[in-house]
């Protein structure tokens, strides 16, 4: 076939998404091209105006049918990244129908892995756009087609329902489509991906819905003592999901006995992410002597708080009600040095905030606020007389 460039026209109107191009707009845009068109045509990154249909995630049922009829061939071929049509189908959520149509030319094509080694199942499992959310009847149908497709890993190591876990859908159907796989294979439970994640790790970590959690644990309980390869448990990842409720978190402490894990609450702190300070008021209540608990680096909690990065007025509120949940826990928090021989306070005061200056003037006043109320709960608890710990704080300042 000829590797030439059809009249942009077509491909103009099939990316359109508001409005979606109609199927008396395409014929006519095909029927101008004197028949040219109706040769097998490909544009400079080889995709056909089928793939480039199926992209659009408004794309109408019958406009698709026409292209396939138009050009059968072209739902065997792949762009350059090695994409076919029932990819893009799949991986924006199109109607069932124009898969089923797809598959129907080419029946082999439920088995190919595209791009990142996905096969329409992995995409299916986690479309990029859809307005129905995942469709427990497409998975279905790509499952019953080529079963072996659910133990297929993705260059990330993924498996389909590490995918389905991942979706950011919070319908019901998320869940019942993971049902579905980890049912279709147990064993899929305790796979990891190249992080050594399983399935529960990530659902732990991605606002998954408490049932979901649970019908995992029960189907595979090992998956709940599972590390991966930084040694982190599913409950680690629950720690520092924002979106997660609290009784998530409650039932899987609940599910490890003699729980003891005297830095849980250090783990609420890791490099670029931290949990809500829902949680962790919450662990506070629960192992009020985490908050006391240093690290390797002589560190405690409100150290690793008032490092936290703000970018943004936000930031400085969540970073705010961090600090004062672990100072209204453990005043004297304050003043603990950490091997560096720095405390929680120099921090708090040294920080600067230049990147918006109404984010400085926040911290600034949820400082004072801190400060006010720390300094008199600790000259009260140790019988220290106030102004000699206001000396020490403006110490620092100056």
């Amino acid at each position: 076939m000829a590797n030439r460039r059809v009249d942009s026209a077509l491909y103009n109107a099939l990316d359109r998404s508001d409005p979606p191009a109609s199927l008396e707009e395409i014929q006519s845009i095909v029927d101008a091209d004197h028949g040219a068109s109706t040769r097998y045509v490909l544009v400079e990154n080889r995709q056909t105006p089928l793939f480039r249909a199926c992209l659009c995630e408004f794309a109408r049922i019958d406009v698709i049918f026409y292209l396939i009829e138009q050009w059968p061939q072209s739902v065997h071929m792949p762009d350059v990244n090695g994409d076919l049509p029932i990819h893009a189908s799949c991986l924006y959520g199109l109607d069932f129908a124009i898969v089923k149509k797809l598959v129907s030319h080419f029946p082999e094509s439920v088995g190919k892995q595209a791009s990142d080694s996905e096969t329409p199942l992995h995409l299916a499992a986690r479309p990029l756009c859809s307005n129905s959310g995942p469709s427990l009847e497409l998975v279905n149908f790509l499952y019953q087609r080529y079963p072996d497709a659910i133990q297929v890993r993705n260059d990330a190591g993924f498996l389909p329902i590490h995918h389905a876990v991942l979706s950011s859908d919070n319908s019901g159907e998320r869940d019942q489509m993971i049902r579905f796989l980890a049912k279709a294979s147990p064993r899929s439970l305790l796979a990891g991906d190249n992080d050594g994640d399983l399935p529960l790790h990530i659902a732990c970590g991605c606002g998954l819905s408490l049932s979901a959690v649970q019908f995992l644990v029960e189907l595979e309980p090992q998956s709940l003592t599972r590390r991966n390869h930084n040694g982190d448990l599913p409950l680690n990842f629950a720690l520092l999901d924002k979106e997660s409720p609290l009784e998530k978190l409650d039932y899987l402490l609940g599910m490890h006995q003699n729980f003891n894990d005297p830095a849980i609450l250090h783990r609420c702190y890791q490099k670029n992410s931290s949990g809500s300070p829902l949680v962790v008021q919450y662990l506070i209540q629960r192992f009020p002597l985490c908050v006391k608990v240093q690290d390797e680096h002589g560190r405690i909690p409100l150290h690793k708080a008032t490092q936290m990065h703000v970018w943004e007025r936000h930031d400085a509120v969540i970073k705010h009600a961090h600090v004062q949940a672990l100072v209204g826990a453990y005043p004297r928090g304050l003043f603990v040095r950490a091997n560096n021989d720095k405390t929680p306070l120099e921090a708090l005061l040294n920080q600067q905030y230049a990147y918006l200056e109404e984010t400085r003037e926040l911290m600034e006043e949820k400082l004072r606020d801190i400060l006010t109320v720390s300094l008199k709960g600790i000259a009260e608890k140790f019988n220290v007389p106030e102004e000699v710990l206001v000396l020490s704080v403006v110490q620092y300042v100056v």
